[in-house]
């Protein structure tokens, strides 16, 4: 792994920096105090402020443009799921040639990105594992460590789903390599099953630590982002961290992906109950004011570049040339013109601001946010995702279309009624099409396409499809990783 060949010193050197050169905690201190390589570490993790720190500086990287920021949600990943208009000049659709140099490109700064942050969260975990490490309580220890974990977890599924085989198809194919220890050390790659084996254990592990996670009592206590040079409280805003109920989700996801539906049901069926009180489906009103449905949201990244990519790429006001939007007949064959979809309403309008005769995607506008909590939070595991999980994993059909029918009510549709000849590719049917409505703009609806291992998906055009394979679906390993390996 040629990106990932460093000393041990340049590592601890660039991981420890990174996590403390964010607005939690200066680095000036570090430098003027102790300036060797070894006690950025040694500090860091001697005090609880500084512990905490390092655990935010996590967090803070997820918004990279590379990362959550831009490419795994509005950029790269909506492309892969056609629904945007090509852009001249853009390499709009990415899998008809992954050998193009700017695609290249792309996918191996997504893949250092993540494996860095996946560094940074072994470092973490390797000092709070130790039976020694006393430096915050033993509560807030399995909290912070259950958070580490599935940040790990997190970021190595979403390489496996990107790099790895149609797991559908041919589980056993190599795909990854999965690091966990803080020491850079070349790693094998691992097969999509054995990969999936490693994010089930992070994530088991995750569930266990975060047992008594207090979004279980209060919820997420929205408080707001601390000011500049505060470190945040990690008993709140739990919405902006790896809590249980977003932990659970991801479980539910990885395991569907899987295969393993029986399973996944059972983590999804473990919290629905348990959360309702605290992540509610949200009103029309409420939307209105909140496009993002940030409190049904449970977990979500403080990414402060959103709105500068809303202003670049969606805005009416962008060139029509290089707006990134839906073609009209694309969003016909997503939501019939006729029905009351909330999303419809409120995620797309007519860009007279720009001249514009078509709709453009607004979902990601500020416009019209009135609770300053939701300002630059972009949602990255939903209550909606839970939902369809449980619909698509139900014993039976009846349950199947509660579940989805849940969504459907609360976003101003009627219910799809189950009919005695009703069959379970109707019942996927119907989830298929809520994906692809609700996760514009979010990362997820390709991830299904691949998941289901889909021969065909409706093209931008709205009109034709584009047919799939496996090469279309695995991106490859990037030159500088296959290039040690050999």
């Amino acid at each position: 792994m040629k990106k990932l060949h460093l000393t041990n010193r340049t590592i601890r050197v660039t991981l420890v920096c990174c996590l403390l050169s964010f607005q939690f905690f200066s680095c000036k201190k570090f430098l003027d105090v102790q300036p060797r390589d070894y006690m950025f570490e040694e500090e860091a993790f001697s005090t609880k402020k500084g512990v905490e720190a390092a655990l935010n500086g996590l967090y803070q990287s997820l918004p990279d443009s590379m990362l959550y920021g831009k490419t795994l949600t509005i950029g790269g990943t909506e492309q892969f799921a056609q629904y945007f208009y090509p852009i001249a000049g853009e390499h709009q659709n990415l899998f008809k040639d992954y050998n193009m140099t700017a695609v290249r490109s792309l996918f191996s700064q997504v893949w250092s990105k993540s494996y860095r942050t996946i560094l940074g969260a072994n470092v973490f975990c390797s000092k709070l594992e130790n039976p020694s490490f006393n430096v915050v309580e033993p509560v807030e220890k399995k909290i912070l460590l259950g958070e580490a974990y599935a940040i790990r977890a997190f970021l190595h599924f979403d390489m496996l789903r990107i790099f790895g085989p149609v797991y559908a198809a041919s589980p056993g194919n190599t795909a990854i390599p999965y690091i966990t220890k803080p020491a850079i050390e070349a790693q094998p790659l691992l097969s999509a099953t054995a990969a999936i084996d490693k994010i089930l254990e992070d994530l088991d592990a995750a569930v266990k630590l975060l047992e008594k996670d207090p979004v279980r009592t209060k919820g997420a206590d929205r408080s707001g982002m601390p000011a500049d040079g505060q470190v945040m409280d990690y008993l709140s805003n739990r919405h902006r961290r790896m809590n249980y109920y977003a932990v659970r989700t991801l479980q539910a996801r990885v395991l569907l992906y899987a295969g393993k539906k029986e399973l996944a049901g059972t983590a999804a069926q473990s919290i629905i109950a348990e959360q309702e009180a605290f992540f509610p489906w949200q009103t029309e009103q409420q939307m209105a004011s909140d496009p993002l449905l940030s409190k049904e949201t449970f977990f979500g990244i403080d990414n402060r570049s959103l709105y500068d990519y809303y202003r670049r790429m969606f805005s009416p006001l962008v060139h029509d040339e290089m707006i990134y939007t839906p073609t009209q007949e694309k969003l016909d064959a997503m939501y019939d013109p006729a029905s009351t979809d909330l999303r419809l309403r409120y995620w797309f309008k007519t860009g007279v601001e720009g001249n514009k005769n078509y709709k453009v995607f607004v979902k990601h506008s500020n416009a019209n946010i009135t609770d300053a909590t939701f300002r630059y939070y972009q949602p990255l595991i939903k209550k909606a995702e839970l939902y369809l999980i449980a619909a698509e994993t139900a014993p039976d059909l009846q349950q199947g279309y509660f579940y989805l029918n849940s969504l459907r009510l609360s976003r101003g549709l009627t219910p799809v009624n189950y009919q005695p000849a009703s069959t379970s590719a109707d019942l996927l049917l119907e989830i298929r099409k809520e994906y692809e409505r609700e996760f514009i703009g979010e990362g997820q609806t390709y991830f299904m396409f691949k998941r289901l291992n889909l021969g065909t998906i409706t093209s931008y055009t709205g009109t034709s499809t584009v047919t799939m394979d496996a090469g279309k679906y695995v991106v490859p390993l990037p030159e500088d990783e296959t290039y040690y390996r050999q």
